[in-house]
């Protein structure tokens, strides 16, 4: 696994992330939402679109919040208002805030 995180790193330096998702998708929700959150924040094409389909998913399974917060905290700050949401975003699925009663209600 240490490989393929590598690999994604090393590819995402000159790689636009569409071509990425596919190596991203295998990645644990943590690190999809690491990953694509500091993609947003450097202003890489496609990346606020790739949040916004994969946050459903990550809705209660980000683990580690201190590790993710730094780039949250980066995100809220950015002067791209889209990448403020996002932030957002990724802040109510990891803490498993429902944004509608409908939301709240349905099960896990």
């Amino acid at each position: 696994m240490g490989l393929l995180i590598s690999s994604a790193t090393a590819q995402s330096q000159t790689t636009p992330i569409a071509a990425l998702l596919p190596i991203i998708d295998q990645l644990p929700a943590q690190e999809q939402a690491s990953r694509l959150l500091q993609s947003a924040i450097q202003g890489e094409k496609g990346a606020l679109a790739a949040i916004e389909t994969r946050v459903p998913t990550w809705f209660g399974r980000i683990g580690n919040w201190t590790q993710l917060q730094y780039k949250v905290s980066a995100a809220l700050n950015a002067s791209d208002l889209e990448v403020r949401v996002a932030a957002v975003e990724i802040t109510l699925a990891a803490h498993k805030i429902a944004k509608t009663p409908a939301e709240a209600l349905a099960p896990d």
